[in-house]
């Protein structure tokens, strides 16, 4: 049985196991397997953007189990129009009872085979909508992340997760509900953004920062630069998945102790990435690439070229970059092996 294995190699097992439901069987077992797991089970804590989610958040940081948070992911809503709470504007201007005969017509694939009928589209907009706005109007948000955060004193990593919040059958109905998303999703940067100053104050260092799924720019907005700034004064790694606005708007920032930058699933600017290259120039050694496709505006014609390249050109029209002499090495699109399919060293 695995109790009986040492101490030492229980630490290394569970290490190396990545199946949390695994995890939480075996930490059932006795005291001194749940204290081996406990690092493991809670070392990320997720956070959704509901009541539920931001209350979770300040149970677990006035915890014994805040001790063991490395990373917190903040999966950020976009924000319903809170119009859709009453029912005849929503028959009328939102959804109309005439657009669902229509879908489940034309389009019945949307409903993923489930009988949905127009009223529990209706409700399930309506509690969502609800409960989004009690969070604005109380303020839910802003208290639990700058309540929360200093309390993990492990914290080293943050992930700032955009999302549109809607769960499957309904999520086709985005464009519909919701409300202009760069108005929400910089509400959200700029609540993260005084909560991690916050912690930093009590002595909480956040190194990595991770962000997904964010198409607004921030660069005209001269304050939400400013708390950027201030938050990521001990940032060491940036991590951009599919957000191609933000290697322009960090551009803009100094960022003092940045070491690495990851990009992942998104168009890139070469020109773009230079300009960040150059920016941080004093710290910055190391990139990484996963799934990234090229696009540039070229100067012969006024619109932009879109080049699905493999990977030997994305290296072709990094050369210039590589030879700046700023960068220590680069790795391109990680394998199951643990290696990278093209991984260079810069003396």
């Amino acid at each position: 049985m695995l109790s009986c294995l040492p101490t030492e190699l229980l630490l290394l097992i569970v290490e190396y196991v990545d199946d949390q439901m695994w995890l939480i069987d075996l930490s059932m077992v006795n005291k001194q397997l749940r204290e081996i797991c406990s690092p493991a089970i809670f070392d990320t804590l997720v956070v959704k953007f509901t009541k539920m989610g931001l209350s979770n958040l300040i149970k677990a940081s006035d915890s014994p189990l805040s001790r063991y948070v490395r990373c917190i992911r903040y999966e950020a809503a976009e924000i319903l129009d809170p119009m859709v709470q009453y029912p005849e504007i929503f028959r009328s201007c939102i959804y109309t009872p005439d657009e669902y005969v229509r879908d489940w017509r034309d389009t019945p694939w949307r409903f993923r085979s489930r009988s949905i009928s127009y009223s529990m589209i209706y409700t399930y907009f309506c509690v969502q909508a609800r409960d989004q706005q009690d969070i604005i109007n109380d303020g839910l948000d802003t208290k639990a992340l700058s309540e929360s955060l200093p309390r993990f004193i492990g914290l080293h990593t943050i992930e700032l997760r955009f999302m549109t919040g809607l769960s499957y059958p309904y999520e086709w109905l985005a464009s519909q509900a919701l409300i202009n998303n760069s108005l929400s999703f910089s509400d959200h940067f700029k609540k993260l953004m005084m909560s991690m100053i916050l912690a930093k104050e009590t002595g909480v260092l956040i190194r990595n920062f991770k962000v997904s799924g964010f198409y607004t720019s921030f660069n005209e907005n001269k304050k939400l630069c400013k708390l950027a700034e201030e938050a990521f004064s001990n940032i060491q790694t940036i991590h951009l998945l599919d957000s191609p606005t933000m290697l322009d708007c960090f551009s803009k920032l100094s960022i003092p102790f940045l070491r690495r930058l990851e990009l992942a699933t998104c168009w890139l600017s070469i020109s773009s990435l230079e300009t960040f290259i150059r920016a941080h120039a004093e710290t910055l050694r190391f990139l990484h690439f996963e799934e990234i496709w090229l696009l540039d505006s070229t100067s012969e014609s006024d619109h932009e070229h879109w080049d699905t390249g493999s990977t030997d050109r994305l290296l072709h029209r990094l050369e210039h970059i590589f030879q700046l002499g700023i960068l220590s090495g680069v790795t391109i699109n990680s394998r199951n092996d643990g290696q990278f399919e093209v991984e260079k060293i810069f003396d």
